[in-house]
């Protein structure tokens, strides 16, 4: 690899949009259980995320431009 062909090291681990919006989900699902609850959730945001990942797709197009407003 020469010079010209050196990526960005930062740019490699970089999280999409749609990633950050998910965890952003995630940490709200998390509040909104232990609020009605009172008790933690009891699984991984993995296994939240391989659960609802068509609910939360189509949810993230759904909105939009207006998906950052919670």
């Amino acid at each position: 690899m020469n010079d010209n062909e050196i990526k960005d090291p930062l740019a490699i681990n970089a999280m999409s949009d749609f990633r950050i919006w998910c965890s952003a989900m995630w940490e709200e699902h998390r509040d909104e259980v232990f609020n009605w609850t009172g008790k933690r959730v009891d699984y991984t945001s993995d296994q939240f995320f391989r659960k609802n990942k068509w609910y939360l797709k189509s949810l993230y197009t759904s909105r939009g431009k207006d998906r950052w407003e919670f």
